[in-house]
């Protein structure tokens, strides 16, 4: 059957990634396959791969079109990647690069989230997000569950940090969390800790502080 112009961009794309990440890959011995094999086919060597970046991850990973929070995975993707990962923390953790070079380019291409694990809600599968700022020594691990954020953070330091009142009593049920990765309270443990947050407007607070408090010098 005939692919459609859309169809052959998104097939390009894969092949273009695989180009990228597929051990010994060579372009044509692929070529010939639909795109549903070549979907399932990368599909199932990210996600038995990970960690993987979210938007490979996104790529062979898009829902049904016929559920209804197909949009989830997308949209959150877009959120941590370009809202949160980029917006707040690139040119703290990329800093002497020139704007508008190639260089800056990219390495701003390549700061990507990973996606650490998987987990479901609403019957759509969802991505476990992983923030690495090296240079504060600090990991980020979060989900969304269309319910609320669950975050991680795990510091190499002390995080003595003004939170505005942000750090609910909610307990955090951290679907999808690697087990390593599951904290208790930031007043029990303020190097790990896992807080749960209600909307993306808060998450946003929440990393924000956590910005300002990590590069203040």
């Amino acid at each position: 059957m005939k692919l459609s112009f859309l169809e052959i961009a998104e097939k390009n794309r894969i092949l273009d990634d695989m180009k990228t990440y597929y051990p010994n890959f060579k372009r044509k011995h692929y070529e010939t396959c639909s795109l549903e094999e070549l979907r399932d086919l990368y599909q199932n060597y990210i996600n038995s791969h990970l960690p993987f970046n979210s938007d490979s991850w996104l790529l062979v990973n898009e829902p049904d079109e016929g559920l209804i929070y197909k949009d989830g995975p997308k949209q959150q993707v877009q959120f941590v990647k370009n809202k949160i990962y980029r917006n707040l923390f690139f040119d703290k953790e990329c800093v002497g690069l020139e704007r508008c070079s190639d260089e800056y380019d990219d390495v701003y291409d390549r700061f990507l989230p990973m996606v650490v694990s998987m987990h479901k809600s609403k019957s759509v599968l969802l991505p476990v997000f992983e923030l690495n700022l090296k240079s504060v020594g600090v990991k980020i691990v979060l989900r969304n569950n269309f319910y609320d954020w669950n975050v991680s953070v795990e510091s190499e330091k002390e995080i003595v940090c003004d939170f505005k009142n942000l750090l609910t009593e909610e307990k955090c049920y951290c679907e999808g969390f690697p087990n390593n990765k599951k904290y208790g309270k930031y007043e029990d443990n303020c190097k790990c800790f896992t807080v749960c947050i209600p909307d993306d407007y808060k998450l946003f607070t929440f990393m924000w502080l956590l910005r300002e408090y990590f590069y203040q010098n």
